[in-house]
């Protein structure tokens, strides 16, 4: 069985997420000084320079690094250092960071149908760490893989297979079913374009969209459930190194461009800096990895949650469940603990 956090209980794992993010020593300092959920409401330890290196520690590895495989907060926040979902919260520190604004997207989505019907144009000029362009079939891609081939990828949830409607006779996702169609409730009519087609209105499909599982993975780099290891980088930091269950090193993405990612761009009322193309520092980018000293402790504080259910019931909880998820996953944006906190 797999491990699930009911969505509308993972506040406390979102705030356990950033205060791993706030709780390293500010200039000058070996200590840490940011009180529980300090970082919900400011930027905790704020660097005056720019470059340094952030290490996250945490008290058990991550379930995935995968964005379309993953269900806890404080994960789908520290994706956003390399996968950028259609939608997302705009960064900032406390409430700043509960504004929806797109991401992937050019904007917020059309509906039509009614609200059946959800269309989402993909920015120009955005790109993988590899220097390949992302496409709205990349996009379709990644929901399918996330939400229908649950024999491979069984860590996230299924809201979007939920709301999809689905093929006849059932689509069975994209490693067992290899025609061209796909999941036919989702069209790619051109490479900028992708159109959901639902089952019954949503009002608050934008909320759903900002999952990280609607960042893009292109089919010829998928290696299923072993994506998690070298993830393709659409965000402003890619993989350099991964060692699985101690950790993961991210540096720079040379491909990135704040030109194409306005809402990290604007955060803290300032331009964001291009990277270029090594880390933060001549040593070593954000690292994720367990305390050295104490084996099975973290730094800071965390929160956990029981299980839960794998669906929601009914539609009134549907629509709670999505826009509740997409809310505490997203209240802030580590890319910018990256940028504003130094560790020395």
């Amino acid at each position: 069985m797999r491990r699930s956090v009911p969505v509308a209980a993972v506040a406390a794992i979102t705030s356990a997420g950033l205060l791993l993010a706030g709780c390293s020593g500010g200039k000058g300092s070996s200590e840490g000084s940011g009180e529980a959920n300090a970082a919900t409401k400011g930027i905790v330890n704020a660097s005056d320079e720019k470059g340094g290196t952030v290490t996250y520690a945490i008290s058990d590895a991550p379930e995935s690094f995968d964005p379309g495989n993953t269900y806890y907060a404080f994960i789908y926040n520290f994706s956003r250092l390399y996968a950028r979902p259609l939608t997302t919260f705009k960064p900032g520190p406390g409430t700043k960071g509960n504004e929806l604004v797109p991401d992937l997207a050019e904007s917020m989505g059309k509906p039509s149908d009614g609200g059946k019907t959800w269309t989402y144009k993909i920015r120009k000029g955005v790109k993988y760490d590899d220097g390949s362009e992302v496409t709205s079939q990349d996009v379709k891609y990644a929901v399918e893989r996330s939400n229908f081939a649950r024999d491979t990828l069984s860590l996230g949830p299924n809201y979007f297979q939920q709301f999809l409607k689905d093929n006849e006779g059932g689509y069975k996702g994209p490693y067992k079913d290899k025609s061209k169609a796909g999941l036919k409730s989702i069209e790619t009519p051109d490479e900028q374009t992708v159109v959901f087609h639902l089952k019954k209105p949503f009002a608050e499909f934008d909320y759903l969209v900002s999952a990280p599982q609607t960042a893009p993975v292109p089919q010829a780099k998928d290696k299923g459930a072993d994506y998690t290891k070298s993830v393709l980088s659409t965000g402003s930091y890619k993989f350099e190194s991964y060692q699985e269950g101690k950790k993961l090193t991210l540096v720079r993405n040379p491909q990135w461009s704040a030109k194409t990612e306005p809402a990290a761009q604007a955060a803290a009322g300032q331009d964001r800096p291009e990277p270029e193309g090594r880390p933060v520092d001549d040593r070593q980018g954000p690292q994720v990895r367990q305390h050295p000293g104490r084996p099975g402790r973290p730094w800071c504080r965390r929160a956990d949650a029981g299980p839960a259910p794998d669906r929601p019931q009914g539609e009134g909880q549907h629509r709670q469940h999505a826009r509740s998820a997409a809310r505490l996953h997203g209240a802030q944006h580590q890319g910018e603990a990256v940028r504003q906190h130094r560790v020395p």
